[in-house]
């Protein structure tokens, strides 16, 4: 018998499938060596129950999108969470984030965390990345009013809590939801967060609402990015600029660039322009 239903969770070479209310302990088919795919948790599937009550992942329903980092699919919304303090942000990690998960066709919103520790620094973040076209909301644990604006962002959608270690992630979660996640100390000796989250899950904490809890950034290589022509068409805010004088302008030496052209005037922010020049490089000297 064929059913369909959607991956949860996958440990061992086993996938946890949702169908109907019931979760299916299966496996996958042994046609996916053939084809050479694999199982994604995300993945909306057809699985079939055998004689002997055993479920096997028969085929791949076609996927809205799927990330490698975090490996899974069929995700609606990105919130990138980052904290202002303890651990400090990073704008460059923030920046590579954000060229992940539009890499993967999806535009994030920013959600930045623990406001209670430095409000004037969070609005200040907040107002860079507004201006380079970001939507942003600020937060902390005991804001309930922010806590509800948030809400209002993830119902009914599969969305994936993406940021580094120790910036609230889990808890974050907990504060959204009735699910309650192991959570973590930040490091006094190295200011980082210690992991809390081990493995990709879908968490369903309503009807058709799902949270993927991600384990936690430290780096972020940009491997996914093919060239500096893909790089430059993620920075979305060059396009409101207008046009350079030449169509392969990468905006670093060329005359009469339109991106070099609002940079002086203040219309691009400068840490954004730094961190496109300092990705630039990194994917030059991959070559």
């Amino acid at each position: 018998m064929i059913e369909k239903g959607r991956i949860l969770k996958g440990i061992g070479g086993f996938y946890y499938v949702k169908s109907k209310d019931i979760i299916y302990e299966s496996r996958a088919s042994s046609l996916f060596r053939i084809r050479n795919l694999t199982p994604t948790v995300g993945d909306y599937v057809e699985f079939e129950i055998t004689d002997d009550n055993k479920a096997y992942i028969k085929d791949i329903i076609d996927r809205k999108n799927l990330f490698l980092r975090p490996p899974v699919s069929n995700v609606d919304e990105v919130l990138l969470i980052v904290s202002i303090k303890e651990p400090n942000f990073n704008t460059q990690l923030i920046d590579r984030m954000i060229l992940l998960s539009r890499y993967n066709g999806v535009e994030p919103k920013l959600i930045i965390n623990k406001s209670d520790l430095d409000s004037s620094g969070a609005s200040l973040l907040a107002k860079n990345y507004e201006e380079a076209g970001f939507e942003v909301h600020i937060t902390s644990f005991d804001d309930k009013e922010s806590l509800e604006e948030i809400k209002n962002l993830i119902s009914k959608k599969t969305i994936v809590f993406m940021g580094t270690s120790g910036v609230g992630k889990s808890t974050l979660i907990s504060h959204l939801t009735d699910l309650k996640l192991e959570t973590g100390q930040v490091s006094k000796k190295t200011s980082r967060g210690k992991h809390t989250t081990r493995h990709v899950e879908l968490l369903e904490y309503n009807k058709d609402s799902y949270i993927v809890d991600t384990p936690g950034f430290s780096s972020l290589a940009l491997d996914f990015l093919s060239d500096i022509y893909e790089l430059e068409r993620l920075y979305f805010e060059f396009d409101q600029f207008g046009m350079c004088k030449f169509s392969n302008c990468i905006h670093i030496n060329e005359p009469q660039c339109a991106v070099k052209t609002a940079l002086g005037n203040g219309e691009l922010k400068e840490f954004r322009y730094q961190n496109y020049l300092y990705f630039n490089e990194e994917i030059s000297n991959r070559r």
